[in-house]
């Protein structure tokens, strides 16, 4: 594999990267500055490479090397973030040759999920009994009471999760 051939493989991914980027509604405006930020590490990965020798197929070893080589203690996430978008690339090389090393993840997840508490039957039964309370601390319209004891009843027969359920509840 030819540097050139590997950098245009490269510029046809960022170009994926882009349009996804571009057409997705739940991205913020941070992210073209993000997917620059991501150009600008896969091409000093791809400089990298040539500087090794262009070993084909690229080796797992080569990327933790590529971290080791500019890691920096002060920022903590840099070399996570490093790791994970070449990460990325490495996981498209690999459709085209499979002989492709991908490392090992090193590090944590990124995010970490709260592990879910789930009420039990009497938590339901309290919080649905404290319910005609609530007009004590606001002044709920008539229907409110009814609403949220729905509400409640909703989540804990069908397990959805709160937003699942103000998403249904926009659009029906």
């Amino acid at each position: 594999m030819t540097f050139a051939a590997l950098s245009a493989f490269a510029e046809e991914y960022l170009a994926l990267q882009r349009s996804a980027t571009r057409h997705d509604p739940r991205r913020n405006g941070y992210d073209p500055r993000f997917l620059r930020h991501k150009e600008k590490l896969l091409r000093g990965f791809l400089l990298y490479w040539r500087s090794r020798g262009r070993p084909w197929p690229i080796p797992s070893s080569l990327l933790l090397d590529w971290i080791a080589v500019g890691t920096d203690g002060q920022h903590h996430g840099r070399d996570q973030y490093r790791y994970y978008t070449i990460r990325a690339f490495l996981h498209q090389v690999r459709i085209f040759e499979p002989a492709t090393g991908i490392p090992e993840n090193i590090y944590r997840p990124l995010f970490r999920r709260r592990t879910p508490y789930l009420f039990s039957d009497q938590e339901i039964a309290r919080l649905i009994g404290a319910i005609p309370q609530l007009h004590r601390f606001h002044r709920f319209p008539p229907l409110r009471e009814l609403t949220v004891h729905t509400l409640i009843g909703l989540l804990a027969s069908t397990g959805l999760r709160i937003g699942e359920a103000n998403y249904l509840c926009a659009h029906i």
